[in-house]
C-alpha cells in the first residue's frame, strides 16, 4: 500500500531505475515518431532486464492515471504484451493476476466498443492465458453471468482464447454455451450479434481442432466428441438460421453465415441432412445480398465438405449392400441451384489487388472440386452447357468455365472422372471450331495442356484440341502487330495479347511432345497434317520442332527394334514408318519435301531453318530410304552453317544455293523420274501457298525450274513452264518475276529451244475467247468492237524480257551464240526502242547486262573472238535511258533523280559489261558516255538522320531512307567501275588525261559531296591505271604525267579538306600521281622480268575476264621510289580529326613534293597553289598555306626570279585572310623572308594601345622567338615592371597604373606564350618568378581591375611556359578544400545551377584584395617545392623589396618568405636569413600574420633547426596564443602544433601545464577552427607526457577527456578530425591497452567514418575497466554538457553517461556516484525540445536497469 492508502502495484527494485522507468512510461507517447520509437525500445529493453519492474510500472501508471490519453494507454499495453512474449516465465504470479485484472478493466472500462484500445487489452488477456488459462477463463466466465449479456470484448476474448488454447478451453466450453444460448434470442444489437457469431465460429473451430488433436490419443480424459456439443450448437444454429441470417447488418449476416458453416461440422449428421435443404438456399441467397462473398464461400465449402463426406458414406453403404434399394443422394436436388449460383461468381475474374477476392475465387474452385468428387456427371453436364457458344454469348463466362474445367482436370486426376474424359474432350470441339475471343482461346489452351497431362487427348476429339493449339501457333507477326495496334489501351497484367497466346501455345505443343509420354500416340503422325496447309505456315517451326523430337525418339526405337507393336505383331498406328497410302489424311512424302524445301529459304523466321532441318533428318527414312544417309550427312552441316553465319555474316544467296544443291542431290539419289514428276507436281500445286510471300514464291519457282531441268517429259515441261509464267499474277512483283525468270533459265540449261519457244509463244498476241453470238442491230454494228488479237501487258513483257536474259545466261555456250541475234535480240529490239516506263527500262537493262556477260569471251570460251554487233547501239540506248533530259537543256529535279536511281545503277553496270567487249569504244561514244555519267556528281546526297531526327521517322520511312542511301552508294561504285573499264580497254596516259579533264573541275566544287565524289573517282582511276601499267608488256608509250603541276596544285588544298575521306583520297592521289610520273619518266627501254610489282599503299586489282600475260617482260619498272614512302606512313595523320596533325602531315607532303617535282614544274605549281589560300574551305586554305611555307623554305634558293611576285601575292593574301591558322602560316612565311633584314623595335611596340592588337602581338612573338634578341627583351621588360613608376598617385588615397607598366605586362605575357622560350625561362627563372610575384603586389589596392587581370594573365603565361604543373594544379584546387580534386578553370564562366555554390579556387582568390595573399602563399609554396635550387636566388632578388616603396611588394615578400621556411632543407644560412627577416616583420601589423606562419613553418626543416632556434620561436608564438584577434591566436596555435612535433622536452617542460591551461578554454569556443586548433595542439603535446611528466600529463588527459569525447562528434568536421588525431596521440599515455587499440583503429583515420555510438561504448567500457575510481568524476564532468548550447553535445553526454554507468558492474565504485543527480538530469533531458536529446536520454535510461 502507498502512503496515501491506495494500493501500489509497483514491484520496485529500490534503485534509481524505478523513477527513470516511470519517467519513460510517462513520456512514451512523444510527439516525435522517432523519439516515441526510441522510448518504446528503451522500455522494452528495461522489460527484458527487469520484467516485473517494467510491467508493474506500466500497471501502476495505468491504474493511477485513468485520465491519460487513450493512445498513451494503448502504447503501454502493447509494450506489456511484447515484454510478456519475451519474459512470460519470469513474471510473478501476483503481478500476472494484477495484469489480468488490468486487462479486464481496460477492456470493460467503457461500455462503448473502442476496438484499438479494448482490442489491445483483449490481446493482453489472451497472452496471459497461455500461462494462466484457468484464471483467465474464470475471469472471463465470471463476467458472463447467466441471462445477462456480457461486454462485447468479453465475448470476443472468449472466442480468441478458445482458438489459441483449445485443449484447455474446449472441456469448459459446454458451460459457456449453456450461458450463451439463453441470451441469443434476446440480443438485438448488431455488434453483439456479430461478436457472438464470431465467438461461436471460433468455438466450433476450437472443437474441430480439439478433435483433430485427439487423433492418435488412446483415450480422452474428458470423453469429448462432436456429439457432446451438438445439443448446444443446434439451438444456436436454429436462432441464426431463422433470425440472424436475415439481419439488416451486413457484418452480422456474413459472420452468421461463416458460423453456420462451421456449425455443420459439429452438428449431428441426421440434423445436418434435415437442415441442409434450408441452409443451402439461405447461403445462396446471401450471394445476392452481400458484397463480401468470402465468408459465405467458406461456409458453403464447409457445408459441401460435410455433405460430400455423408454422400460418399451413403454410396459406400449402397455398394456394400447391393440388394438394398438405391438411395437418392440428399444433396442432388440442391446441385443445380448451387451450381447456378456459384458459377457466375467463379467465372468473374478476381481482383489481383484484393487478397479476399483471390481467396474467394480459390474457395469457389474448391467448391467445384468437392462437387466433382461425388457428383461428376451433373457437374460436367452443367459446365459443358455453359460452354455452348451458340447460347452463351459472354466470353468471360466461357473463359471462366474453362478455368473451372482446368482446375477439375488437374485436381481430380483419376477415379470420378475416368468415364467422363471423352465427354469433356468432345465438349471442347465447338469452342475449338468457333471460339474467337482471345481470353477464351488462352483459357482453352490451358485446358488442353491440363488434359494432355492427364491422358484426356487420346479420346475422340483430342486431335481437334491439338489442331487448335497449332492454329494458335500459326499466328503471323503482322497479325500480332495489328492486334496490338488495334488496342485502344495498353494491355494490363491480366490481359492477353495475341503474341503472348502464340508464345504460350508454342511452348504447350512442344511440352506435350517432349514431357507427356501419353501424347506420343496422339501427335505421331498426326502432326504431319499441319505441314502443308497454308493456314499452318506460321506454326511450321514449332510443328517441325515437335516432329523432330518425336521422330528422333521413334527412329532410335526403330533402329534398335524396340518400337511397340500390336498383340499380333503388326505395327501400332503410331509406328515410326508411316503408311501414307493407308493414312489418307497425311500429306505424301513429295508434298512434305516440296513444302519444307521452299520454307527452308526463310530460315531465321521463328527458327524455321533449324527445326525443319532437324525434322527432315528425323523423317528421312520415311520420305525415301535412298536419301536418308545423304540427309544424315548433309543436314547437320547446313545446321552448322546456319549457326556459324549469323547477323552480318549471313548471306541469303549462299543459303539459297545450298538448299538448291540439296534438292538436286536428293533428286539425283532418288533417280526416279516418276518420283521427280510427283515432286514437280507438288511444287506446282503448292505455288499458290506463297502468293502472299514473294520471296518464297521466287524460291519455289527456282526449285520447279531445277526439277524441270532434270526431266525429259516434254509435255510436262511445257505445262509447267506455262504454269510458271501464268502464276505471276499480276506481273508487277519484281521478286516473283525474278523467280520465274530464273526458273526458265534453269530449265533452259537442258531445254533451250523449248524454253525459248514457250516464251515467244507467251509473248505473241492472242485472240480473245469467243463470245456468245448476240442479236445484231444497228448500234451493235456501229459501236461493237472487232475481235483483235490481244498482246501481253507491259508487266508480262517485263517478265518475259527478264526470262530471256536468264535463258541467255544459263543456256549452253555452244548453242546460245546462234540464238542471240535471231531469237533473242530480235525480240528485245522493238521493246528497247519503244519502252517508256522506267520499270520496263530497268528490266531491259538487266537483260542487256545478262546478255553482255554471256557473250564475253571468258564465258563463251569458244577459242575465237565473238563480236557482238549491237554493242554500240545498246550503249547509246543506255545513255538515253540514264539521261532522258539530254539535248533538252532542262535539269532534272531531285524527285526525278530519285526515280532514275535504280535504272542508272543497272545501266552503269550494263555499260561496264558492254565496254569490256571488243573492240574498244570510239572516242566520241566514250566522251558522250562519261560526260553523261559524270553529271551524277551533282546529285544531292542522302544522309542518315541524326538521333534526334531518327525518332520522328517511322520504321518504314527509316528503312526506305537507308535503302536509298545504299543505292546511291552503289550508283557511284558502278560509275567508278565504268571508268575503270574504259581505261582497261585503253590504258594510255592520253585516255587517262581525257577522263581526268572531265573529273578535275569537280574537285574545286564549293559543295562537299561533289568534291568527295570527284576525288574518289580520280583516285579509283589512278589505281586502275597503275594496275594496268604493272602488267603492260607493250612498247613504252607514255613518258610523263600530263599537266603534273596543275594537277598537284588542285589536289593539295583537298589534303586538309573538312571531310576525312576527301583528305585521305587526296593524299593517296598525290602519291599515286607522283608515282606514275616517276615510273613513266624512269621507264627503261628494256628491263628484265621481275616477280615483284606491288608496293604498300597501292591496291592490286583486276577486271573479271582480263587476261594477264605472264610470258612477256613488263614495260615499266613499278618499284616505287623511297621518297614516296612517307606519304604512305602519313595517311593515319592526315585522316586524324586534329588539324595540327593534318598540318604536320602537309609539311611532310611538302617535303616529298620538293623532292619529286621537276624544276620546270615548280613555279607553275606554286603560282597555282597560292590560289588555294582563298579556297572555300578554311581548313583547306590553311593547309595550302602550310604547304606553301614549307616549299618556300626548302626551295627558296631556286625561286630567285619568282620571289617578288610570290611575296606580293602573299602580302596581299594576308589582308583578306580571316582564318587565324592561315594568317599564322602567312606570317611565318613573311618571317622566313624578313629574318634576313630587320627586327621590330620593342619600345615602339610598347607605345601601342593596351591591349595590343593582333598584329602587334604576333610581331612581338616573332621578335622574341629570335634567339639573339630574347634575353635583352626580357631584361628590359622586367626592369620596367620592378623599378619604374608602375603606380602613379592621383591623390592622397587614389592611384592608377602607368601605361608603361601595363604595356610591359602585356608584352611579357604575350612573349611568354611562346613555347619556344621555355629554355630562356629556365635560365632566368628567379628573375621572372620574382617579377611576377612583385607585379601581383603592385596591382594591390586597385581591386578587380585591368592591371590585376593583366598580372594574373602574366602569371598564367609564366606557369605554362615554365611547365610548373605543381603551381598550376595548386592554384586550380578548391581553396576551401585543398585536398579535393583539381577544378577545371574552363568551366568557371558557365552558369551555375540554381542552388549550387561556385568552387573558390586560388585563382579566384587573386581577384579580391582581402584574399589575394592566400593565393600568393600558394604560389610561393609551389615555387619553393618545384624549384628549390632557385630558392636562394629568389630570396636575394626579393629581399630588397621587403622595405620597398609599395606596400604590395612588402606583403608579397613577407608571404613568400613565410612559405620558403617550409623548403629551406639543409641550407642553414638561408634559414637564418629568412628567420631574421620574419622576426623583423612582427612589428608591422600588416605582416604579423605572415611572420607567425613563417615561424611555425620552421618545423618543416627538421628537429635540429627547430631546437636551435626554439627559445626565440616558441617565445614569439606563445606570446600571441591568447591574442584578442582570433586569427592571430589561431595562427599561433597552429605554429606551436608544428613546432611541438620536433622540439626537445626541456624547451617545453617548464611551460607545458601553463600552455594546457591557456588553451583549454578554447575547447568550447564558438569558432570551430579555434576549437580544432586547440585540440590539435593538445594532442601534439602528448610528446611531452612521457618520462617524469607522465603522471602530471595523465591528470591533464583525464581532466580533458570528457570534453574530447564530446567533441569527437562535434558539428564541425574539422573539430572531429582534430579530436581523432588527439586521441591517436594520447592513446599510448592513457594507461589502457583497450583504449590504445581503439584509438589506433582505422576508424580514427582522418577520412574514415566514425561509428560514434560504438566508439562511445568502447571508451566507456575501457573507463570502467581501467579507471573505475574516476567514474564519478567523468560522470559528473559529462553531466555539465547536459547544459551545453549545442544540442549534439547534450545528446552525446547523455549517451556517454548511459554507457559508463550501464557497463559499470555492481561494486564499491558505484557508491560515490550520486545516482539521484544522474537520474534527475536524464529525466530532465526527456523534456528537452530537441528530439535527438530526448532519444539519447531514453536510450541511456535503458542501460541503467540495475541501479
Amino acid at each position: 500500500m502507498s502512503e496515501s492508502g491506495e494500493k501500489s502495484f509497483l514491484v520496485p527494485t529500490g534503485g534509481k531505475v524505478d523513477p527513470m522507468c516511470m519517467a519513460l512510461a510517462k513520456a512514451v507517447y512523444d510527439k516525435e515518431t522517432g523519439v516515441r520509437r526510441t522510448i518504446i525500445n528503451s522500455l522494452t529493453e528495461l522489460g527484458r532486464k527487469q520484467p516485473n519492474l517494467l510491467l508493474s510500472t506500466c500497471l501502476e501508471y495505468l491504474m493511477k492515471n485513468q485520465k491519460c490519453p487513450r493512445e498513451h494507454r494503448i502504447v503501454l499495453l502493447k509494450i506489456v504484451i511484447k515484454v510478456l512474449s519475451m519474459r512470460r516465465d519470469q513474471v510473478t504470479k501476483s503481478l500476472s493476476l494484477d495484469l489480468i485484472q488490468l486487462a479486464v478493466k481496460e477492456m470493460t472500462a467503457s461500455s462503448d466498443v473502442i476496438p484499438d484500445w479494448q482490442g489491445v487489452a483483449s490481446e493482453l488477456l489472451v497472452a496471459l492465458g497461455h500461462h494462466y488459462p484457468k484464471e483467465v477463463f474464470q475471469e472471463l466466465f465470471s463476467r458472463f453471468q447467466p441471462t445477462s449479456i456480457p461486454h462485447y470484448f468479453i465475448i470476443k476474448s472468449l472466442g480468441d482464447f478458445a482458438t489459441s488454447n483449445p485443449m484447455d478451453v474446449v472441456p469448459e466450453l459446454k458451460g459457456v454455451l449453456a450461458r450463451t444460448l439463453p441470451i441469443l434470442s434476446s440480443i438485438k444489437r448488431d455488434n453483439l450479434r456479430w461478436v457472438i457469431g464470431y465467438a461461436l465460429t471460433h468455438f466450433c473451430e476450437a472443437i474441430t481442432s480439439y478433435m483433430a488433436n485427439l487423433d492418435g490419443v488412446a483415450e480422452d480424459p474428458h470423453n469429448i466428441t462432436f456429439a457432446t456439443f451438438s445439443s448446444e450448437i443446434f439451438p444456436a444454429y436454429e436462432v441464426m438460421v431463422t433470425n440472424w441470417i436475415l439481419s439488416k447488418d451486413e457484418r452480422v449476416r456474413l459472420i452468421t453465415a461463416h458460423c453456420m458453416g462451421n456449425m455443420c461440422a459439429v452438428m449431428d449428421i441426421e440434423q445436418f441432412q434435415k437442415e441442409v435443404h434450408r441452409l443451402v438456399p439461405a447461403m445462396l441467397q446471401l450471394y445476392r445480398k452481400e458484397k463480401d462473398h468470402l465468408p459465405v464461400t467458406q461456409a458453403l465449402s464447409n457445408i459441401l465438405e460435410v455433405a460430400a463426406a455423408a454422400t460418399q458414406a451413403g454410396i459406400e453403404e449402397d455398394a456394400a449392400d447391393p440388394e438394398a434399394p438405391m438411395r437418392v443422394p440428399f444433396m442432388q436436388p440442391l446441385l443445380t441451384p448451387i451450381l447456378e449460383t456459384i458459377h457466375p461468381l467463379t467465372v468473374r475474374p478476381p481482383d489481383p489487388n484484393d487478397a479476399n477476392s483471390i481467396k474467394n475465387n480459390n474457395e469457389l474452385l474448391r467448391c467445384f472440386e468437392i462437387i466433382g468428387r461425388v457428383f461428376s456427371g451433373p457437374l460436367i453436364a452443367f459446365l459443358l452447357d455453359r460452354l455452348d457458344i451458340t447460347r452463351q454469348k459472354s466470353a468471360t463466362v466461357r473463359s471462366g468455365t474453362l478455368l473451372i474445367i482446368r482446375h477439375i482436370a488437374n485436381r481430380i486426376s483419376s477415379g470420378p472422372l475416368d468415364d467422363k474424359k471423352g465427354l469433356l474432350v468432345s465438349g471442347m470441339k465447338p469452342l475449338v471450331l468457333h471460339e474467337s475471343d482471345l481470353k477464351c482461346r488462352h483459357s482453352l489452351s490451358q485446358v488442353v495442356i491440363a488434359m494432355g497431362s492427364h491422358d484426356y487427348l487420346k479420346e475422340e476429339g483430342g486431335e481437334d484440341l491439338v489442331q487448335f493449339i497449332v492454329r494458335q501457333c500459326a499466328v503471323s507477326d503482322e497479325h500480332c502487330k495489328k492486334a496490338d495496334a488495334a488496342r485502344s489501351t495498353p494491355p494490363g497484367p491480366e490481359d492477353v495479347t495475341v503474341g503472348q497466346l502464340r508464345k504460350m501455345c508454342d511452348n504447350i505443343l512442344y511440352l506435350l511432345a517432349e514431357t507427356v509420354p501419353c501424347m506420343e500416340q496422339v501427335l505421331w503422325p498426326f502432326l504431319f497434317e499441319s505441314l502443308v496447309p497454308a493456314k499452318y505456315t506460321e506454326a511450321l517451326g514449332v510443328v517441325c520442332k515437335s516432329i523432330a523430337y518425336l521422330g528422333n525418339k521413334k527412329r532410335e526405337e526403330w533402329n534398335h527394334g524396340t518400337e511397340p507393336t500390336e498383340e499380333d505383331g503388326s505395327p501400332v498406328p503410331y509406328a515410326y514408318i508411316v503408311d501414307f497410302e493407308r493414312a489418307v489424311n497425311l500429306p505424301k512424302p513429295h508434298d512434305i519435301v516440296a513444302r519444307l524445301f521452299v520454307m527452308l529459304n526463310d530460315p531465321h523466321h521463328r527458327e524455321f531453318g533449324l527445326h525443319m532441318l532437324n525434322a527432315l533428318r528425323a523423317i528421312g527414312p520415311i520420305i525415301h530410304p535412298d536419301i536418308a544417309i545423304m540427309w544424315d550427312h548433309a543436314l547437320p552441316k547446313l545446321v552448322q552453317f546456319m549457326e556459324a553465319k549469323k547477323g552480318d555474316a549471313w548471306n541469303s544467296q549462299t543459303w539459297e544455293d545450298l538448299v538448291l544443291r540439296l534438292l538436286a542431290e536428293t533428286i539425283k539419289l532418288v533417280a526416279d523420274d516418276e518420283w521427280t514428276m510427283k515432286l514437280g507436281e507438288s511444287y506446282s500445286t503448292q505455288i499458290d501457298l506463297y502468293r502472299k510471300n514473294s520471296e518464297l514464291k521466287r524460291c519455289s519457282l527456282k526449285h520447279l525450274g531445277l526439277i524441270l531441268q532434270k526431266l525429259q517429259h516434254k509435255a510436262f515441261i511445257n505445262e509447267k513452264l506455262d504454269l510458271m509464267f501464268k502464276c505471276i499474277e499480276p506481273h508487277q512483283d519484281d521478286v516473283q518475276r525474278q523467280g520465274c525468270a530464273q526458273g526458265f533459265g534453269y530449265c533452259a540449261a537442258t531445254h533451250l529451244d523449248a524454253s525459248l519457244e514457250r516464251l515467244q509463244d507467251l509473248l505473241r498476241p492472242k485472240m480473245p475467247p469467243a463470245k456468245p453470238k448476240e442479236s445484231g442491230g444497228f448500234f451493235s454494228k456501229l459501236f461493237g468492237g472487232s475481235d483483235k488479237p490481244k498482246g501481253p501487258t507491259e508487266d508480262e513483257r517485263k517478265t518475259a524480257v527478264l526470262a530471256l536474259g536468264y535463258i541467255t545466261a544459263y543456256a549452253p555456250a555452244k548453242l546460245i551464240t546462234s540464238r542471240i541475234e535471231v531469237s533473242i535480240m530480235s525480240t528485245l529490239n522493238p521493246m528497247l526502242e519503244n519502252a517508256t516506263s522506267v520499270s520496263l527500262r530497268e528490266t531491259l537493262v538487266k537483260a542487256i547486262d545478262l546478255i553482255g556477260k554471256t557473250v564475253h569471251p571468258n564465258h563463251l570460251k569458244l577459242g575465237k573472238g565473238y563480236v557482238f554487233s549491237q554493242r554500240d547501239a545498246l550503249l547509246s540506248c543506255l545513255i538515253r535511258y540514264m539521261d532522258p533530259s539530254a539535248g533538252s537543256g532542262k535539269k532534272l529535279s531531285s524527285a526525278a533523280h530519285s526515280g532514275l536511281r535504280q535504272l542508272r545503277i543497272l545501266a552503269l553496270n550494263a555499260c561496264s559489261t558492254l565496254v569490256q567487249l571488243e573492240p574498244s569504244l570510239p572516242e566520241e561514244l566514250e566522251s558522250q558516255l562519261v560526260k553523261t555519267t559524270v553529271e551524277f556528281f551533282a546529285i544531292q546526297p542522302l544522309l542518315p538522320p541524326d538521333d534526334a531526327k531518327k525518332k520522328k521517322y517511322s520504321p518504314e520511312k527509316l528503312a526506305a531512307l537507308e535503302e536509298a542511301i545504299a543505292a546511291q552508294r552503289t550508283l557511284f561504285e558502278n560509275f567508278n567501275q565504268l571508268l575503270a573499264t574504259i581505261l582497261a580497254m585503253n590504258s594510255s596516259m592520253e585516255c587517262l588525261s581525257r577522263l581526268f579533264k572531265m573529273i578535275l573541275p569537280w574537285i574545286k566544287s564549293p559543295r562537299a559531296h561533289e568534291r568527295a565524289r570527284a576525288v574518289a573517282s580520280f583516285l579509283a582511276l589512278l589505281r586502275r591505271y597503275v594496275e594496268y601499267k604493272s602488267t603492260e608488256t607493250e612498247q613504252k608509250v607514255d613518258s610523263h604525267f600530263f599537266e603534273l603541276g596543275h594537277t598537284l596544285a588542285l589536289l593539295v588544298p583537298r589534303c586538309t579538306d573538312p571531310s576525312p575521306g576527301i583528305r585521305l583520297a587526296a593524299v593517296e592521289s598525290i602519291q599515286t600521281v607522283l608515282y606514275v610520273d616517276y615510273f613513266l619518266r624512269n621507264a627503261p627501254d628494256e628491263r628484265p622480268t621481275s616477280d615483284s610489282q606491288a608496293h604498300e599503299g597501292y591496291e592490286d586489282g583486276g577486271e573479271e575476264g582480263q587476261a594477264v600475260p605472264v610470258t612477256k617482260t613488263p614495260t615499266y619498272d613499278m618499284q616505287p621510289p623511297r621518297q614516296l614512302y612517307p606519304l604512305t606512313e602519313m595517311r593515319p595523320r592526315i585522316s586524324a580529326a586534329e588539324l595540327q596533325t593534318q598540318f604536320g602531315a602537309v609539311n611532310t607532303l611538302a617535303g616529298v613534293l620538293c623532292e619529286m617535282l621537276v624544276d620546270q614544274e615548280l613555279p607553275v605549281f606554286l603560282l597555282e597553289l597560292i590560289d588555294g589560300l582563298t579556297d572555300v574551305e578554311l581548313t583547306s586554305a590553311s593547309g595550302t598555306c602550310i604547304a606553301l611555307v614549307a616549299v618556300l623554305r626548302l626551295k627558296g634558293a631556286q625561286l630567285l626570279e619568282s620571289v617578288p611576285e610570290l611575296i606580293t601575292k602573299l602580302l596581299e593574301a594576308m589582308k583578306g585572310i580571316k582564318e587565324e591558322k592561315t594568317m599564322n602560316g602567312t606570317l611565318h612565311a613573311v618571317r622566313t623572308l624578313a629574318i634576313h633584314h630587320c627586327l621590330p623595335v620593342l619600345n615602339e611596340l610598347l607605345k601601342t594601345a593596351v591591349p595590343h592588337s593582333e598584329h602587334v602581338v604576333k610581331s612581338l612573338q616573332v621578335v622574341a622567338k629570335t634567339e639573339s634578341l630574347v634575353v635583352g627583351v626580357i631584361d628590359h621588360l622586367c626592369d620596367i615592371l620592378n623599378n619604374s613608376q608602375v603606380i602613379i598617385e592621383t591623390g592622397e588615397t587614389s592611384v592608377k597604373p602607368s601605361h608603361e607598366g601595363m604595356s610591359a605586362t602585356c608584352a611579357l605575357t604575350e612573349i611568354l606564350q611562346e613555347q619556344s622560350l621555355a629554355a630562356v625561362v629556365t635560365d632566368k627563372y628567379a628573375q621572372l618568378c620574382g617579377t611576377v610575384l612583385l607585379r601581383l603586389g603592385t596591382t594591390s589596392g586597385m581591386g578587380v581591375s585591368q592591371p590585376r587581370e593583366q598580372a594574373e594573365q602574366l602569371l598564367r603565361a609564366f606557369i605554362a611556359l615554365a611547365q610548373d604543373e605543381l603551381i598550376e594544379s595548386d592554384l586550380a584546387r578548391d581553396s576551401e578544400n585543398p585536398d579535393a580534386e583539381v577544378v577545371d578553370e574552363s568551366d568557371k564562366g558557365k552558369k551555375k545551377k540554381k542552388g549550387s555554390s561556385a568552387v573558390r579556387t586560388y585563382w579566384s582568390l587573386l581577384k579580391k584584395e582581402e584574399t589575394y595573399g592566400r593565393a600568393v602563399s600558394c604560389i610561393a609554396a609551389a615555387v619553393a617545392q618545384a624549384h628549390n635550387e632557385e630558392l636562394l636566388q629568389i630570396y636575394q632578388f626579393l629581399l630588397p623589396y621587403l622595405k620597398g616603396n609599395f606596400a604590395g611588394q612588402r606583403l608579397v615578400t613577407a608571404l613568400s618568405f613565410a612559405e620558403f621556411m617550409n623548403h629551406v632543407h639543409a641550407d642553414s644560412e638561408l634559414l637564418q636569413h629568412l628567420l631574421n627577416a620574419l622576426l623583423t616583420c612582427l612589428v608591422d601589423a600588416q605582416l604579423k600574420m605572415a611572420a607567425l606562419r613563417g615561424l611555425g613553418n620552421i618545423a618543416s626543416n627538421g628537429a635540429d633547426p627547430v631546437n636551435q632556434f626554439a627559445p626565440t620561436v616558441v617565445d614569439a608564438l606563445t606570446s600571441h596564443i591568447e591574442d584578442a584577434d582570433e586569427s592571430i591566436a589561431l595562427e599561433s596555435m597552429c605554429g606551436l602544433s608544428k613546432v611541438f612535433e620536433l622540439v626537445h622536452d626541456h624547451h617545453v617542460g617548464p611551460i607545458l601545464i601553463n600552455i594546457i591551461h591557456r588553451i583549454r578554454p578554447a575547447f568550447e569556443k564558438p569558432n570551430p577552427e579555434l576549437r580544432a586548433a586547440s585540440m590539435e595542439l593538445f594532442g601534439t603535446m602528448a610528446r611531452f607526457g612521457a618520462g617524469g611528466a607522465r603522471d602530471v600529463f595523465f591528470e591533464q588527459i583525464c581532466t580533458s577527456l570528457p570534453a574530447l569525447v564530446m567533441h569527437l562528434n562535434d558539428e564541425s568536421a574539422a573539430v572531429q578530425k582534430a579530436c581523432k588525431r588527439a586521441f591517436r596521440r594520447l592513446g599510448p599515455l592513457m594507461q589502457g591497452e583497450d583504449l590504445e587499440a581503439l584509438f589506433a583503429s582505422p576508424q580514427f583515420d582522418d577520412d574514415a567514418h566514425l561509428m560514434y555510438i560504438d566508439v562511445l561504448e568502447a571508451i566507456a567500457l575501457a573507463i570502467v575497466k581501467y579507471y573505475p575510481n574516476r567514474i564519478n568524476y567523468f560522470v559528473m564532468t559529462t553531466l555539465e554538457f547536459f547544459k551545453s548550447k549545442w544540442h549534439v553535445l547534450r545528446a552525446n553526454a547523455a549517451t556517454f553517461v548511459g554507457f559508463m554507468l550501464g557497463n559499470l558492474p555492481p561494486s564499491d565504485y558505484r557508491r560515490p556516484i550520486n545516482m539521484g543527480i544522474v537520474s534527475t538530469a536524464l529525466i530532465n533531458l526527456l523534456k528537452q525540445p530537441k528530439p535527438e536529446v530526448r532519444k539519447a536520454a531514453a536510450s541511456a535510461m535503458s542501460l541503467l536497469y540495475d541501479y
